[in-house]
């Protein structure tokens, strides 16, 4: 277990049990990472989302691992299976020793308290 917050998570297009998520499989090796949020099972902002996570693996010259619009299928796919009003998304391409990885997983929500909205 670790940081997938949820039933569910997706490794490589197929939905898991979050019981058999360990941080180790993103944390090892070299990993590029995209946070989304998600209301009622549809990603705010995903294209923009998109253009950014493109942009970082770009920037570190690996490979997209997968195509736009099967990572949304994933998302929806993974929303579905575990249904929450608002939750954040965290995407991951993972290289590791020659072995790719794509995982889409529920983060818990850290939000900060109003005081430290208040100025």
């Amino acid at each position: 277990m670790g940081e997938c917050f949820g039933k569910y998570y997706i490794m490589n297009g197929k939905l898991l049990p979050a019981e058999t998520f360990y941080n180790s499989l993103i944390y090892e090796g070299e990993s590029v990472y995209e946070v989304l949020k998600s209301i009622d099972g549809l990603p705010v902002f995903f294209s923009d989302h998109m253009e950014r996570f493109h942009g970082s693996v770009k920037g570190v010259r690996r490979p997209m691992l997968a195509e736009i619009e099967a990572l949304k299928y994933d998302i929806l796919e993974l929303t579905g299976a575990d249904r929450r009003a608002m939750v954040n998304i965290k995407l991951v391409f993972n290289y590791k020793n020659g072995q790719t990885n794509t995982f889409l997983y529920y983060l818990e929500p850290h939000y900060p308290p109003d005081s430290q909205y208040m100025s």
